[in-house]
């Protein structure tokens, strides 16, 4: 959103090999400047998940106490991991995004072979449909987080005073990038 993406927001990215930190632009849709890229210590993370918050705040600290970042306050996060689990699911369609979301939620564990309780459950509607008798239906993309994925990338920010304002899933924000729509395999 144009208020989570401005001029003191960080857009953050942590892989196995390397950590890229950007500033978002004030009012530019997506556009990234100040780009610096720095090694990811070793074993600090495996498997997209945050393994050693310790190694990487001091690897990034420095980074972000200088100019340009310094003043940022709030970070945007997209986070890469085998570990998050994709479906694509038809739902009657509602007019309330709240309701949506209570029966998403509520109907979990038909979309994804995983305890709910032990993850995060977010989705993004991918478009409207309507049967031959008129009945509208959504499309929905549906991503299955694990709470402790979520919970170390809030420690290492937290830890730096750095709020987090959103995470993205890598699978998404390429396909968003590049155009091109989710499809049945």
């Amino acid at each position: 959103s144009k208020q989570t993406l401005n001029g003191r927001t960080l857009a953050v990215q942590i892989t196995g090999e390397e950590i890229r930190i950007a500033r978002a632009v004030r009012g530019g849709a997506g556009q990234l400047q100040d780009l610096t890229v720095i090694p990811t210590p070793q074993g600090a993370v495996e498997d997209g998940e945050l393994r050693d918050v310790d190694a990487l705040r001091q690897a990034m600290e420095p980074v972000l106490k200088a100019d340009p970042f310094r003043r940022c306050r709030r970070a945007a996060l997209l986070v890469c991991s085998p570990q998050i689990i994709s479906e694509s699911v038809t739902v009657p369609a509602v007019r309330k995004r709240q309701r949506l979301g209570q029966m998403l939620r509520a109907n979990m564990d038909m979309y994804f072979p995983v305890n709910p309780a032990d993850y995060h459950l977010t989705w993004q509607i991918e478009g409207r449909e309507k049967t031959d008798d008129g009945v509208e239906s959504l499309r929905v993309r549906l991503w299955a987080v694990p709470l402790a994925l979520l919970k170390s990338c809030y420690a290492l920010f937290n830890a730096m005073g750095i709020g987090v304002s959103m995470v993205g899933y890598c699978g998404y924000a390429a396909a968003m990038a590049a155009g091109a729509a989710f499809g049945e395999p």
